[in-house]
């Protein structure tokens, strides 16, 4: 099997872009080959990467059976399963890599049979002003990256928003060794959203991942306006954080993993669902309606009753409700009089 990296690309109405994409990838130093998945693509997506294919020996193509739409997370995992290198890397159809992507990965996880992955920081460019205005509203900076390194043991309480630094890595910025996925298991295809970010958090759970290059970008991000996180922003991309969290939560549980992993888990989903219930319901407060969702989540997850932040939120839908009520009986008698 070659030492060197296997790119994946899932492509799904990208014919504007990909070409630029693949090229990248085989620009780069350590690429043996690059997979394409077609995902199902209206926009002659498909006879792009055929003609792809015909010009460049190290360019692989697949369609799903039926040349059906089933998702970036599928369209990943048949990339596993196809790749033939010790090294697999992913970048987005309307993304591209810069020429020194795997310099600092490669030298790391050659040197250190230890080292599952390296993840190093993404640039954005963008495609338009609306972009540029809505990119500076919602994040801080245009490199998406985590503000310092972190030991492997603290990455995944870091992704969840309890560690000693703040951030995330990109699709486009992660090299993991191949054998990491028989630790994570496949890309969640259930998950139309957030199925990456459900894979980086297994990850860290289970594998020992390190920094690379966090202050300059190893390939960029497109924003053009027709982007999933910009089409799904809002209601909508809460909620797929919450399934995506859920989702983790659950897999770590079903594998009897340890507290130290189950902890963090926990904290991330909580704080996710309080989110997603608070914008549904333009409240701030628990509510007794809550309080199903979150029995259902103790009784599937019976570490959740051990931990302080759940039994609060327990307790804010009881306690809540339980005043409420109390007052309006108050009210009540009190307006009958004696």
């Amino acid at each position: 099997m070659p030492s060197n990296v296997s790119v994946i690309i899932p492509v799904y109405n990208a014919a504007a872009f990909v070409r630029q994409a693949v090229y990248s990838a085989l620009s780069a130093r350590g690429v043996w080959e690059v997979l394409l998945i077609e995902d199902g693509s209206a926009d002659g997506s498909m006879a792009v990467c055929e003609a792809l294919e015909r010009e460049n020996d190290r360019v692989w193509l697949f369609q799903h059976l039926g040349g059906r739409n089933l998702g970036a997370g599928m369209s990943r995992n048949v990339g596993i399963e196809k790749a033939r290198c010790l090294f697999i890397a992913f970048l987005d159809a309307d993304d591209y890599y810069l020429p020194h992507r795997f310099e600092r990965a490669l030298l790391l996880l050659e040197s250190n049979p230890a080292v599952d992955g390296v993840y190093e920081a993404v640039g954005t460019q963008f495609d338009n002003e609306e972009m540029r205005t809505w990119w500076s509203e919602t994040r801080p900076g245009n490199l998406t990256t985590l503000s310092g390194p972190v030991a492997p043991t603290d990455l995944l309480s870091t992704l969840c928003g309890f560690g000693p630094q703040s951030g995330w890595f990109h699709t486009n910025g992660i090299t993991v060794r191949r054998s990491l996925f028989a630790r994570t298991g496949p890309f969640p295809s259930e998950l139309r959203m957030s199925q990456d970010s459900a894979m980086w958090l297994k990850m860290a759970a289970v594998g020992s991942l390190v920094a690379g290059s966090l202050t300059e970008p190893v390939a960029v991000r497109r924003l053009h306006g027709q982007n999933r996180i910009f089409l799904n922003q809002g209601e909508q991309h809460e909620n797929c954080n919450r399934l995506a969290s859920y989702h983790v939560l659950a897999w770590a549980s079903k594998a009897h993993l340890d507290a130290r992993v189950i902890r963090p888990l926990l904290g991330n989903y909580l704080r996710f669902a309080r989110k997603d219930r608070m914008q549904r319901r333009g409240s701030k407060r628990c509510s007794l309606r809550d309080l199903p969702e979150l029995l259902r989540l103790g009784f599937r997850i019976p570490q959740a009753f051990k931990d302080e932040r759940y039994r609060r939120q327990l307790l804010g839908c009881l306690g809540a409700d339980a005043l409420r009520h109390g007052v309006g009986v108050l009210r009540r008698k009190l307006s009958r009089g004696p």
